[in-house]
């Protein structure tokens, strides 16, 4: 109901995807013409690829990512039994204990390495040669941006608020919420480091073009300039 209400009285609504758009329009009959897409931003002068860091770990992928059911981690530990690779989180959560429980009876080698400030991630992305995001569902996910501008590989599920972002085999991988089918992804990439560079660097040039400071900016200006009404 609250949420009802700000959209009927709003002179305007600023969304970060089309997919929560086309929600807001069909749930609430809110006008097209009322409603503007302005994805989220990264700063991609510091979120940028580090030529071969030196603490640079090999055989395990990264997730960063609050520890909830949304997040479905439980679907990447799955997928990562039966490997070799290990799975390093950052992040916290609810389901913390369930997912180190899970790891164990997997024989999955999780470390949980906590919470860090965002300006310290960069270096964290660039140590990991593939991102792997397992949600059932996204907005505009921040974390998969920055991993994008770093030039990692991704995997990504099929899902709405990651499938308009990754378009697979071009900037990414994107695989349906299957174990069998993540973990063959998980092991293409790490045994194809050409692929994995190919990726990152389309992942990377999907970013500076779209999400950009300077994109949001621009955006954001023009949503303001017509709502004043300045020539």
């Amino acid at each position: 109901i609250n949420s009802f209400i700000v959209y009927k009285n709003a002179t305007h609504i600023s969304i970060s995807s089309d997919q929560l758009r086309n929600y807001i329009i069909d749930k609430y009959k809110i006008p097209k013409s009322t409603i503007s897409k302005v994805p989220n931003f990264v700063d991609t002068d510091y979120f940028k690829p580090k030529v071969n860091p030196e603490d640079f770990i090999p055989n395990r992928v990264l997730s960063i990512s609050r520890i909830v059911k949304q997040k479905n981690l439980s679907l990447l530990i799955k997928a990562l039994s039966k490997t070799n690779y290990g799975l390093d989180i950052v992040g916290d959560g609810e389901m913390k204990e369930i997912i180190s429980s899970e790891a164990k009876n997997l024989k999955v080698d999780v470390r949980f390495l906590g919470i860090f400030p965002n300006e310290k991630l960069a270096n964290i992305y660039n140590r990991y040669p593939i991102y792997v995001i397992c949600s059932n569902i996204e907005g505009n996910p921040k974390t998969l941006l920055e991993s994008m501008s770093c030039g990692n590989a991704i995997i990504g599920t099929n899902v709405i608020g990651v499938n308009n972002i990754i378009v697979s085999k071009e900037n990414g991988l994107l695989c349906e919420k299957n174990e069998e089918e993540i973990r063959e992804a998980i092991i293409y990439l790490m045994k194809n480091p050409v692929v994995r560079k190919t990726l990152g660097n389309a992942a990377r040039e999907k970013i500076l073009k779209e999400n950009s400071i300077q994109k949001f900016v621009d955006k954001e200006f023009f949503m303001y300039k017509s709502l004043l009404k300045i020539n």
